[in-house]
């Protein structure tokens, strides 16, 4: 890394002052040539790097950024990924990474109400299977108590026509004496 405050200009070598450019179109005001300069200079403070670096050691700032699709490095003032042309505008990279965030949240809460309704269902049929069981025990308590209640007026029956027989014959036998 070199901390250029000055360079020399290739058609005049006339001294250019960097701080006074942004980027790495730089303009000589002695021959009014312009040129890139190769490398980069940092956005924060001017430092030149020949090289690629990912931080600045100057400020620390980075200096490059991966692109979203195909996971180019490139410099951080790009605007165009030098791979694949994608932009690399800080706020449409801000808004996709948002938009692919949001949709994986909304994908992921899908999935658990997905998983919820199934704990549901199953807990419900697990629930209609008791109460059904139940029924099935009620129903055969049911018709035992009605067979049982059956049996019960049978032998009533019983009792009752051989009480009123045993009644006739005595009353028979009563007026047979007299």
């Amino acid at each position: 890394m070199l901390d250029l405050v000055e360079i020399a200009c290739p058609n005049c070598l006339a001294p250019i002052n960097l701080q006074n450019h942004s980027n790495n179109t730089i303009s000589c005001e002695a021959c009014n040539s312009n040129f890139l300069l190769e490398g980069h200079l940092c956005h924060k403070c001017n430092a030149y790097y020949k090289d690629e670096v990912d931080n600045c050691g100057v400020c620390g700032v980075a200096l490059t950024r991966t692109c979203g699709k195909c996971k180019t490095t490139n410099w951080a003032g790009d605007e165009y990924c030098k791979s694949c042309g994608v932009s690399m505008d800080l706020i449409d990279v801000t808004i996709k990474g948002f938009h692919e965030q949001t949709m994986r949240h909304k994908a992921t809460r899908i999935e658990q109400i997905r998983e919820v309704r199934a704990k549901q269902e199953a807990v419900s049929k697990q629930r209609m299977a008791e109460f059904q069981r139940i029924e099935m025990e009620r129903r055969a308590d049911i018709l035992r108590n009605k067979v049982d209640q059956q049996k019960q007026d049978r032998r009533n029956l019983i009792l009752t026509g051989t009480l009123i027989f045993g009644v006739l014959i005595v009353l028979v036998g009563i007026a047979l004496s007299f």
